[in-house]
C-alpha cells in the first residue's frame, strides 16, 4: 500500500496493509474541493470501496485476473491483479461529510469538498 503526502497541509498517513498493485493517483484542489483520480482499469465499481476512517480516506478494491477458455494458454501475463488500497490523510478543511465517488473509463473519480467555513471569503467593513 502507498502512503501519499499530496498537498503540505496533507500530514502522511503511516499505516500499512499489504496490496497486490498500487494503481496511480492525481490529486489537485479547487477552491471549493479537492480531488483523488486513481487510475483502476478493468474494475468494476462493485469491486471498488471508498471510506474514510479517523481522517484518513481509503480507496480499496480488487482487479480480477481473466478467465481463460479451456484449452487457451498464457504467454505473458503483465497486467497485476489481486488487491489495491491507496490512503490519503485529509487536510483539516476537508469535510468528511462531503465526499462522492465515481467511476468510469477504468478512473475513480473521488471530490472530497471542503468545509463551508475554511473557503475564502470577503469580509464586510462597517463604519463605526
Amino acid at each position: 500500500m502507498s502512503i501519499v503526502r499530496f498537498n503540505p497541509y496533507f500530514a502522511a498517513d503511516r499505516r500499512t496493509a499489504p496490496a497486490g498493485w498500487t494503481p496511480v493517483a492525481d490529486v489537485w484542489e479547487t477552491g471549493s474541493a479537492y480531488r483523488i483520480d486513481l487510475e483502476i482499469p478493468s474494475v468494476p465499481a462493485e469491486a471498488v470501496d471508498v471510506s474514510v476512517e479517523e481522517g484518513v480516506l481509503i480507496m480499496s478494491g480488487e482487479r480480477s485476473r481473466t478467465e481463460r477458455a479451456e484449452g487457451e494458454r498464457n504467454h505473458r501475463l503483465e497486467r497485476r491483479a489481486g488487491r489495491f488500497s491507496r490512503r490519503f490523510k485529509l487536510p483539516e478543511d476537508a469535510d468528511a461529510e462531503a465526499i462522492s465517488a465515481r467511476i468510469a473509463d477504468g478512473l475513480l473519480e473521488v471530490t472530497v469538498g471542503k468545509r463551508e467555513e475554511s473557503k475564502p471569503r470577503r469580509i464586510e467593513v462597517v463604519a463605526a
